[in-house]
């Protein structure tokens, strides 16, 4: 059976949004080490990801943790077929240099590159709509009133 997964990079932070999750859908498994979920990846027992904002242990990023969009490129280049979602998680082009990548929030965003990725900036329907990625309900119209973004055939 293949795991739906919750990765966010700081779980200490978001310890009630994990609660709320895992109460309405026990079988998400949380995780922040990125390197973990990638070799799940490999190993095909992946079904769906959702990411809040970073991620943790992610090689050849600086200080190990980068935003949600460099990890779903990751995933992608292996599996393209492996549905992300991504809260807040876009990566931006920011001249200051001396930032790192995970506090540049502002900016232009960096193309988004890969098809089975949706970006969306936190509502308050945050946990429903995540409930209806988990449970495969979620379609285009659960969206319509909020901003968002989408390449290829998400739906």
């Amino acid at each position: 059976m293949k795991t739906d997964i919750f990765m966010l990079a700081f779980p200490e932070i978001f310890s009630s949004t994990i609660k709320t999750i895992q109460e309405m859908n026990p079988e998400v498994l949380f995780e922040s080490n990125f390197e973990q979920v990638y070799a799940m990846c490999k190993l095909g027992e992946i079904n769906k990801i959702c990411i809040r904002m970073d991620v943790n242990n992610i090689s050849d990023a600086k200080f190990s943790v980068a935003r949600g969009q460099v990890a779903a490129e990751k995933i992608h280049q292996f599996n393209p077929n492996i549905p992300i979602l991504i809260w807040a998680g876009r990566s931006y082009i920011n001249e200051d240099k001396t930032l790192p990548d995970i506090f540049k929030v502002e900016g232009v965003p960096i193309e988004l590159k890969n098809k089975n990725e949706l970006y969306l900036h936190f509502n308050e329907e945050f946990y429903e709509i995540t409930q209806k990625f988990f449970e495969g309900t979620l379609n285009q119209d659960d969206l319509v009133e909020y901003q968002y973004e989408c390449l290829g055939n998400f739906f």
